[in-house]
């Protein structure tokens, strides 16, 4: 599967219904900024208690691509995310709540 057709796929069936389906950026970099940020947060959410004590964990892995009509925007990778050893688990909807998807 390809992981962006499919993120775009289900953004613009979204446009249909609303303006801003998620967060979107004029440029790459100010959107790769703003995932990677999100993917140590959601990557630290993620981990044991005793870890998140004076060192973070590695961030979720992300991607950054750009939709005609919307901008540049980027989803974080939950599945790898959720199968690390180290992973606790906890609340998913952490990127939809600050306005991105995951797959």
């Amino acid at each position: 599967m390809n992981i962006i057709k499919d993120l775009e796929r289900r953004i613009q069936e979204r446009m249909v219904e609303t303006k801003k389906p998620c967060k979107a950026y004029q440029t790459e970099e100010r959107a790769n900024n703003e995932l990677a940020s999100l993917a140590q947060y959601v990557a630290n959410h993620h981990t044991p208690y005793e870890s998140r004590h004076g060192m973070s964990a590695r961030p979720a892995r992300y991607v950054v691509f750009f939709i005609e009509g919307l901008g540049w925007t980027g989803a974080i990778d939950l599945t790898e995310l959720l199968y690390r050893k180290d992973s606790c688990g906890g609340y998913l909807g952490l990127c939809s709540e600050r306005g991105f998807y995951s797959y």
